[in-house]
């Protein structure tokens, strides 16, 4: 063969090589077979912080344009009003009893001191019922959420697994919530001392509470995806750290959306799942 048809040879094994890539890169990294999930050991794509960022709000269009998905949506935002006021009332009024019981009834100073611990007690019980509703929600909200996981994942043409029975997943999410509260209190503990030792701070402590919480967001929303391939807490770390940028990304994102007016707290769970959806699908792509 002439020298002219070895270079002709070669750019079309390449071709052909790169066309056999390009087919693969739309399969995902991970198959359902016999109940079990099977992960391939092959790389995945990594995405960066602009994938990570955009992945979020193209979870929100996906649910604008889909008017089935809108009742699901919903479910996360209606079950935390409902659980609001009802944790709320209990609150306050055994806050009432708590302070009754402890300050006495008599004379203007134990009115007084009633008074003082009613205030105390009720603003701790608003606050508590503030934070169980927040853990609570969204594991309540599973199933709905798992029909968005599920709608945004066939877009990208997957066959998600069936879904885990309720109760799996309730307790599946409320572990996420708990001991993701669990590892960022004390952080926000720590920066509120700051703040208070010395408020200049603020101009630094107050964005920084901000990305903390939407990291916290976005570790519950990607437990979705990720909770459906039964990545344990080891696999799920380990894919952070592969696209850390995507995941700082996607954080930015859900604090983004929690600054705007009303519609950041309507939408910002069922955007999230939809979001997270959309960021490992394409980071399974290859």
């Amino acid at each position: 063969m002439s020298p002219m048809g070895r270079r002709w040879s070669r750019a079309a094994s390449s071709k052909s090589c790169m066309a056999k890539s390009s087919s693969h890169d739309q399969r995902p990294a991970w198959t359902w077979r016999d109940g079990q999930i099977n992960i391939s050991p092959m790389t995945s794509t990594k995405v960066g912080f602009s994938a990570g960022f955009s992945s979020f709000f193209r979870g929100a269009g996906f649910i604008f344009k889909n008017t089935s998905l809108w009742g699901a949506a919903a479910t996360p935002m209606v079950i935390a009003v409902v659980l609001m006021a009802i944790l709320s009332v209990v609150g306050v009024w055994a806050s009432g009893a708590v302070a009754v019981a402890i300050a006495g009834e008599g004379n203007a100073w134990n009115w007084l001191f009633s008074f003082l611990l009613r205030l105390v007690f009720g603003v701790l019980a608003l606050v508590l019922a503030f934070l169980f509703t927040m853990a609570l929600a969204q594991p309540l909200s599973s199933s709905a959420l798992g029909t968005i996981l599920r709608a945004r994942e066939a877009q990208f043409g997957l066959r998600p697994p069936p879904a885990a029975p309720w109760s799996e997943e309730f307790l599946r999410g409320l572990r996420v919530s708990f001991s993701a509260l669990g590892a960022t209190l004390p952080v926000f503990a720590l920066l509120a001392l700051v703040s208070a030792i010395f408020p200049p701070a603020a101009i630094v402590t107050v964005p920084a509470k901000l990305y903390i919480a939407g990291m916290l967001a976005s570790w519950d929303f990607l437990d979705y995806p990720m909770g459906a391939r039964r990545m344990d807490v080891k696999h799920r770390l380990a894919w952070i750290r592969e696209h850390l940028g995507a995941f700082l990304g996607f954080s930015l994102a859900a604090v983004v959306a929690l600054l705007i007016p009303c519609l950041g707290y309507l939408m910002i769970v069922p955007a999230g799942v939809a979001g997270a959806a959309t960021l490992v699908a394409e980071s399974e792509r290859r």
